[in-house]
């Protein structure tokens, strides 16, 4: 069993949870600032998918049909 002291150092500061009946967490209240930042990480890893996924479908067409959108 953990002492006081150990429960202390495995907490994150201003992180509660909120638990169930049988002590399951169900909830966690952030500070606005942490909330804030993991949004703002989450909106950036969002974009970068977005232009990895841009970055491997290149906007290009068949030679062919380049020749025939030309008139060629």
């Amino acid at each position: 069993m953990a002492t006081k002291a150990a429960k202390k150092t495995n907490r994150k500061p201003g992180i509660r949870y909120i638990v169930d009946a049988k002590g399951k967490k169900v909830e966690v209240l952030l500070p606005i600032s942490l909330y804030r930042r993991l949004v703002e990480q989450a909106q950036e890893l969002q974009d970068i998918r977005a232009s990895d996924k841009a970055v491997k479908k290149p906007a290009s067409i068949p030679w062919e049909d380049a020749k025939k959108r030309l008139g060629l």
